[in-house]
């Protein structure tokens, strides 16, 4: 099997290319992992989009898991998160009980090794693990802290210059931030452009206060609320949802992030109760009535949830997950084999649908807008499926360049090139947004092509050209 080689410059290069022109604007974040379970070395960029593929027991379920765990660490590691410490002593703030316990949750408790090192670093947390020992560095706190030492003394020489340049270069990493500035300092009435340094100079010192709460705010909810795992064993959600909380209560050795996962989609029934599923089969929706999960195949046939086909309990939790994310929230999916229980073209229909909901603006994808997915996958149809949405993106911006002489506005060019490109496929995913690794061995290697913006072809081909290779083999036995 031939696998991409691992270094510095194939993964650089990746993650660094697309991002010259709006290197602020990306969501970006740092995973570096060493010595745990599968993993031996691991240093990897993760943007709005990730794919993970590789083959059984090669660490991609490793690296999700630790992806969903460090990316919101106060949802996980809460018990004894001291984010009130007046000496702002942010190190070693949990117990060793409380990591080991967090691990297990997503059965990782045996991968700890005495040597092993995880470090995750955004915008919003710098976290680590190193010597069975946690450091927790929030830094849009830290950075919320600095702005109201800086509000406090308005009137000390340059503190307003100072405070005002802080707080246009936070707006623009944090998009939905730069929102709630433009409202509480022109109140109702909005503002066609996005925010500028010259509208953060001269405000009085409580509309300062009020911004920067705001930040606090902002910090508090990217770091404990938006990561969701989405297991490869939620094929059990029917059954074990409505019952999730007394199986936790009562420790029935299911592993508990499954059981959370469960109790999770009990929550999201009042969100998402009727779901269309006619991308498996024609006229087929999933109703909640009178409390009661069905399959309905016509207006009046229908079945139990827990009597339906495992494709269908499959994809299910993943649509309900997606339901339930409201306006602009950000929130982090990461998705364990989208393709299980599909048929190929349903797995296509399947990432069509997801990254059509995916909520991203169309330049932005700032730290507090927008939904990431990471997809873990074997499936080569994923890929496939992945690469015709890069391409879209790709002939979307293709067509609007060709046309910047028509003499129409940007945003009418813009709107019919969206237009031609749906008409072929309802979604896109844009490269720039887009990272691909392949796991093995214990480390990863990108599988992304940056000069076309797609995902290796050979790699999509391997496994076709190992069966091909072998048919021809033993054609040549009979010749």
């Amino acid at each position: 099997m031939k696998h991409f080689k691992k270094g510095k410059s194939n993964n650089e290069v990746q993650n660094n290319i697309f991002d010259k022109f709006f290197p602020c604007y990306r969501m970006q974040a740092k995973l570096i992992i060493k010595n745990f379970g599968p993993i031996v070395d691991v240093n990897m960029v993760l943007k709005n989009v990730n794919v993970l593929i590789g083959p059984q027991a090669s660490g991609k379920s490793t690296i999700a898991k630790v992806f969903t765990i460090f990316k919101s660490p106060r949802k996980y590691f809460k018990s004894s998160l001291e984010l009130d410490n007046p000496k702002l002593e942010f190190t070693n703030v949990y117990s060793k009980e409380d990591i080991q316990n967090v691990f297990e949750e997503f059965n990782l408790k045996p991968f700890l090794k005495s040597d092993t090192f995880i470090e995750y670093d955004s915008e919003v947390h710098f976290i680590k693990y190193e010597n069975e020992e946690i450091t927790y560095e929030p830094k849009l706190r830290l950075k919320a802290l600095e702005l109201f030492f800086l509000a406090n003394q308005i009137d000390k020489e340059n503190n307003r210059d100072i405070l005002a340049s802080k707080l246009y270069s936070t707006s623009q990493l944090f998009f939905i931030f730069g929102l709630d500035c433009e409202r509480i300092i022109y109140g109702d009435l909005k503002k066609e452009d996005r925010l500028t340094l010259g509208d953060l100079n001269n405000l009085p010192q409580e509309k300062y206060i009020a911004i920067i709460k705001l930040l606090e705010e902002t910090e508090k909810y990217l770091s404990s609320k938006p990561s969701l795992y989405i297991p490869a064993e939620r094929v059990l959600s029917s059954i074990i949802k409505k019952s999730a909380l007394n199986l936790i209560v009562n420790d029935v050795p299911i592993p508990k992030h499954i059981l959370l996962f469960g109790a999770e989609l009990e929550k999201l029934e009042s969100i998402a109760k009727e779901i269309d599923l006619n991308f498996l089969s024609e006229n087929l929706k999933y109703k909640v009535v009178d409390g009661n999960e069905l399959i309905y195949f016509s207006d009046n046939e229908s079945i139990n949830l827990i009597e339906a086909s495992s494709g269908i309990q499959s994809v299910l939790p993943i649509l309900q997950s997606t339901s339930g994310i409201k306006g602009n929230a950000h929130r982090s999916l990461v998705i364990e084999e989208p393709e299980m229980n599909l048929f190929p073209l349903a797995q296509y229909e399947l990432i069509k649908l997801l990254e059509s909901k995916r909520n991203t603006p169309p330049i932005r994808m700032n730290e507090d807008f927008g939904t990431i997915h990471t997809y873990t996958t074997h499936s080569p149809y994923i890929l496939s499926s992945i690469n015709n949405l890069l391409y879209a993106h790709k002939v979307r911006d293709k067509i609007l360049n060709a046309s910047r002489n028509s003499g129409d506005d940007f945003m009418k060019r813009y709107s019919d090139a969206n237009l031609k490109v749906s008409e072929v496929i309802s979604a896109k995913i844009d490269p720039g947004s887009f990272t691909a690794y392949e796991v093995f061995n214990g480390t990863v290697g990108s599988i992304f092509n940056t000069e076309t913006g797609l995902i290796e072809d050979n790699y999509i081909d391997k496994a076709t050209d190992k069966i091909n290779d072998d048919f021809d083999n033993l054609m040549e036995l009979i010749r």
